[in-house]
Parts: structure tokens; C-alpha cells; sequence
């Protein structure tokens, strides 16, 4: 914007020789006349700073306040005037649709607080200065409370090209009182593992709900995924419905374990595990995923060791073996770890407890060991071994849920699972306000906490779901400070406190938070907390709560329950 002030003379008007005088100002007549002219140069862009592709529940508000930055060409405009404006969607800026705001000097605009309505959907919020805009993305989150995770028909064992199907499936468990109803579901076979609907000859598109009818879905464009409308999952609270689909493996397909990913109204969750290329049994021994549990491998981490069990099946001999052991294609798997290789496989005799090492030749490719004259333990029908070598994931190594193949001279079978997964970017432990004394009877409360850590080295943005339990035969008990409702504070640097409601179990042992928003920068803390009191009957002496953070668990600050005093 351009402009200046210029005194008048007389009963003239100043600036008519100005460059920026326009005709129709000034000459009023009357002495000490001041003429103030502008020119405003409009906004040309308007870019998205904050707020977008948020989520909150119905009758909430947005976690983070909307922002805009309006530029003249690449220079950030100070004090444009912009205007926030929900376009579809149930949301409101303190119940209006509307909302103008200044930008700061730097050219930040900062809508007020945007709260949603009670109807679960999409809302789209503009902002716009003059003809520049910029378009926010906010979803208001179903208020309905459930579950999704593996379940269903057992686990799933297919034969590359077998005429044999499966089932694999999920189970939406119901934790809230309000209804289900009918959700929409997609399930997605994994890429690349040889996975077809029903079987080659009769393709299956069908969902089929325990006790709850089947429904026809359809197939995306590249066969990879089903889509059932209306699918209804009313149950009462605390049960579950069972959802599973047929699939089949065709000639082509990947020894190893997978799963479908099945998504039930937003929530999606792995199936039941899939193993392609079941175990294989033939004279003398029969060959089956064994050996360690299932092995968690985090990029950079430690090695693990994957591997098979044999076991002897009738009176024959067993020959010496040749074992050939492959790591799964694109997953960044190494044998043993960077700086410390590991071509080992390692037999260990069940009957007699002990290992037999055998060193192997490497791959020219890097992608298998094979070991030879290898004695597989099996001195008589029964007798039992294991097999396994060492292996660990790439500090690049995507997630992925796999398996190696063990090639038993000419028998092939999978190995127990390996699931890669990134290190944890945050720590629980013990913290919040300082050490909590309980006097016996007394209803003051007391605050018990953890701190959570970002571990990471970028900012951790995300909703946790948290659960608080007293110990057991405490006679603690939570304190409802919000009228009937069960808080959680929550005490960040970044947004200060902040309160969330949560759902007392029926025993009135724990809380259950379902979306709690963290929001941590690299290296910093916040706070979590809850107020509980001691009954007159609460033994005297140290006890703690137990907070879980998703699936990370700490006690809480120390708490010490002691008599009245005299």
C-alpha cells in the first residue's frame, strides 16, 4: 500500500499536483482541508500455515486454530484482510459460518476457534482476501466407539495354485453406547503376494458378517479392492461382530505370511495372518513355521531369528540336508547387522537341549545362504528341532509383515513371522506434578501422572489413545472434577492445558481416553495427569497408577496414602 498526508492551503486542497491525485477529492471549499489518498496493492496468494487435514469429534473443537499467509507476489503481506468462511460441513466460528480477521506483520491470518457441529463428516473451510484463497480440509470424526483388529476364522494356511481357500477376516468389538449402524467397508488384498479374490475359476466379491447376511462388494480397477456399502455392525456394547472374506493363492504367489487390510468406517487393522505355502510334509519329517516367537524388527535395531521346526514323522532315516535359507524380496533384511554379518544357520537338538552351528555360502546377490551336510536332530519318530539364522532391518527398512524361506533339500517352508516396524518416537515414564500424598477418607484429591518424551528427532503431532488404572485393592478411587465427567489433563508447552473426558469402565478400575492429542516438539515432554482420592479403608503405604499410551506403559508418579493426622 502507497500513500502519504499533505496539508491543504487555504480553502484549496493539497496533493492536486500529486501524482496519485484522483479527481472528485478535495476542493471542499473550507479552509485547513486534509486529503489522504492510497493505493492498496491486493493480495495475489493465499497459502495454508495451520490447521488443515485436522479430525475432532461431534460438539468439539478443532485441536489447532485455522491460519493463513497472505503474499504480494513472494513478500508476505501485513495486516491483508481475510476471511475465514465455512463453505460445507457442520462447523462454526463461535456459531457463525463466517469469520474476518487482520493479518499480524508478517502475514499470518488466524481464524478464532472452529467447533464442530453434531454430524459426523467432511467440512471445508476458505480463506480468501479479495481473489486469492486457500481451502482447509477438516473431518468431524464418527461419535460411535469401537474397535477393529485381527479375528475370525483361524488363521489362514493357502497353496500356491491349491484349489484350497481361506478366510481370512476381523472383528469390530463395540466400546461406546452409541450405536454402529451400517458402515462402510473396504478390504484390500496386499500387493504383490499372488492373493486373488474367492478362487481362479470362481471369483468371491462378498462380505460375509457372522451372523449378519452377506453383502456384494465392488472391485476397484486394479482387483486389488472390495468396497460393501451399508454393512450393519449394531451390537450391543462390549460384543463384536466377525467379518471375513474368501481368498485364494494363485500359482504365482509369494511363499510366506501376509494379511488383507480391512477398513471399517476410517478404522483399518490387519486380517488374520495369511501363510502362503503351507507346511510341507514328506518322508521322513515334516517341516512347519517354528522356533522363536513371532520376531519384531525395528530399522537399525537388533538382529532376531526367524525359523522352522522339523519333526520326525516315521522310521526312515534322515539324510544329511542341504538347507538353503532366502530373505523376502524389497524389504531391506540383512543377515545379522551392518558391521557384523551373520551367515550362520544354528540347529538346536529339542531332545538334548543343545546347538550345532553351520557356517553357509552367500549369494552372489546377497539374498540367501545355503549350508551343507546339515544334520537336522531327528533320531527317532517324535523327535523335534529347530532351525534358525540371525537377520535385522535396514535403518531405511519400510514396514512390512513377511517371512524367510528354509529350501530342505527340495521342501520349501516359511519361517515364523517377521514383522518390521519403526522404533517407538516416544517414551513413557513417571512425571507431572510432584509426588502425591492421599490422607485416608479425605476427599481432597491428588494428581498422579507420567510425562510423555519425543524420542524423535521431528515434532510429534498426533492422537494416542490413553487408559489410566488404579492398582488393585488400593481403595483409590478417580475424582470427577467436571461435574459427572472423568478428566485427563493434559499440560504441553505447545498448547498449555487441556482437559479430555473419558469413559469409566463398569468394575470403576481404569479410564479409557480415546483420542488424546500430543503435540511434542524433538526432545520435550508433556504432561498427563488425573485426580483420584483414598478411601477411609485404603491401606496405608506407597501405591502408583499404570498409564498406557497407545501401547507403551509406565506407573505413574509415586503416591503415598497415610492416616489423618492424630
Amino acid at each position: 500500500m502507497d500513500g502519504q498526508t499533505v496539508a491543504g492551503s487555504g480553502s484549496r486542497a493539497a496533493g492536486k499536483n500529486d501524482p496519485l491525485y484522483q479527481a472528485g477529492v478535495g476542493d471542499s471549499g473550507r479552509p485547513g482541508q486534509v486529503v489522504l489518498q492510497w493505493t492498496v496493492t491486493p493480495v495475489n496468494r493465499l497459502e495454508k500455515a495451520e490447521g488443515d487435514q485436522q479430525q475432532t469429534d461431534p460438539d468439539q473443537d478443532f485441536p489447532n486454530l485455522l491460519r493463513a499467509r497472505a503474499f504480494v507476489e513472494e513478500q508476505p503481506m501485513p495486516r491483508a484482510a481475510v476471511t475465514f468462511t465455512v463453505v460445507s460441513g457442520g462447523a462454526s466460528f463461535n456459531g457463525a459460518t463466517q469469520a474476518k480477521v487482520v493479518a499480524d506483520v508478517n502475514g499470518y491470518a488466524t481464524a478464532p476457534v472452529l467447533t464442530a457441529g453434531q454430524a459426523a463428516g467432511p467440512v471445508r473451510v476458505v480463506a480468501a482476501s479479495g481473489n486469492a484463497q486457500t481451502e482447509f480440509l477438516l473431518t468431524i470424526a464418527s461419535a460411535t466407539q469401537y474397535e477393529v483388529e485381527p479375528g475370525g476364522p483361524p488363521d489362514v494356511g493357502l497353496v500356491p495354485g491349491g484349489a484350497a481357500v481361506g478366510y481370512p477376516g476381523v472383528v469390530v468389538e463395540k466400546t461406546g453406547a452409541a450405536p454402529l449402524g451400517e458402515q462402510e467397508v473396504t478390504v484390500e488384498l496386499p500387493a504383490g503376494k499372488g492373493l486373488q479374490w474367492g478362487s481362479a475359476g470362481q471369483p468371491d466379491y462378498q462380505l460375509s458378517v457372522l451372523d449378519g447376511g452377506v453383502y456384494p462388494g465392488t472391485l476397484s480397477p486394479d482387483g486389488l479392492t472390495l468396497t460393501f456399502k451399508g454393512v450393519n455392525l449394531d451390537v450391543p456394547e462390549g460384543l463384536m461382530k466377525v467379518l471375513y472374506v474368501c481368498v485364494s493363492a494363485a500359482p504365482e504367489a509369494a511363499a510366506g505370511y501376509t494379511a488383507l487390510t480391512f477398513t471399517v468406517g476410517g478404522k483399518a487393522s490387519d486380517s488374520t495372518p495369511v501363510l502362503i505355502g503351507t507346511p510341507v510334509v514328506g518322508p521322513p519329517f515334516s517341516a512347519s513355521p517354528g522356533g522363536p516367537p513371532e520376531d519384531l524388527l525395528e530399522p537399525a535395531g537388533a538382529v532376531r531369528y526367524p525359523g522352522v521346526k522339523l519333526t520326525k514323522v516315521d522310521d526312515g532315516p534322515v539324510s544329511p540336508l542341504t538347507v538353503t535359507v532366502r530373505l523376502p524380496q524389497d524389504t531391506q533384511l540383512l543377515w545379522g547387522k551392518p558391521g557384523a554379518p551373520d551367515h550362520q544357520l544354528t540347529v538346536h537338538d529339542l531332545q538334548t537341549g543343545t546347538n550345532t552351528v553351520y557356517t553357509g555360502t552367500l549369494s552372489d546377490d546377497g539374498q540367501s545362504l545355503t549350508f551343507t551336510n546339515v544334520d537336522p536332530r531327528l533320531p527317532a519318530p517324535g523327535a523335534e528341532s529347530l532351525m534358525w539364522v540371525g537377520v535385522s532391518a535396514a535403518a531405511d527398512a519400510a514396514p512390512a509383515y513377511t517371512s524367510l524361506v528354509f529350501s530342505l533339500d527340495d521342501q520349501e517352508c516359511a519361517s515364523t513371522p517377521v514383522k518390521v516396524e519403526p522404533a517407538p518416537v516416544f517414551v513413557v515414564e513417571p512425571g507431572g506434578p510432584p509426588d502425591v500424598t492421599l490422607v485416608q477418607g479425605e476427599p481432597a484429591p491428588g494428581y498422579p501422572g507420567v510425562r510423555v518424551r519425543n524420542t524423535s528427532s521431528s515434532t510429534l503431532h498426533a492422537d494416542m489413545a490413553v487408559t489410566v488404572a488404579l492398582p488393585a485393592g488400593s481403595g483409590l478411587s478417580f475424582v470427577a472434577e467436571a461435574g459427572a465427567d472423568y478428566q485427563l489433563t493434559v499440560n504441553s508447552p505447545v498448547s498449555g492445558e487441556v482437559q479430555y473426558t473419558g469413559n469409566l469402565s463398569d468394575d470403576q478400575q481404569s479410564l479409557t481416553f480415546d483420542k488424546v492429542r500430543l503435540d511434542v516438539t524433538a526432545g520435550e515432554t508433556v504432561e498427563l495427569w488425573v485426580a483420584v482420592r483414598a478411601a477411609q479403608s485404603s491401606p496405608a503405604g506407597p501405591a502408583e497408577l499404570t498409564f498406557t499410551v497407545n501401547s507403551s506403559t509406565s506407573s505413574s508418579t509415586p503416591i503415598d496414602i497415610v492416616a489423618p493426622a492424630g
